[in-house]
């Protein structure tokens, strides 16, 4: 089992009107759209070198 823990800071922008201001909702969609993609490649590249070491 591999746990990978990464603290993320929340920036002030990220606090906002996520229901009437579709700006910020935009905004806050990519932001965590970009924490799922940075997980995806973790992922990718732990079961990568797990079957490597097979």
């Amino acid at each position: 089992i591999v746990v990978h823990v990464d603290l993320q800071p929340i920036a002030d922008e990220l606090h906002g009107d996520y229901i009437n201001d579709k700006s910020f909702k935009r905004h806050f969609q990519q932001w965590l759209n970009s924490l799922w993609q940075e997980k995806d490649r973790l992922l990718t590249s732990l079961m990568s070198s797990q079957r490597q070491n097979k």
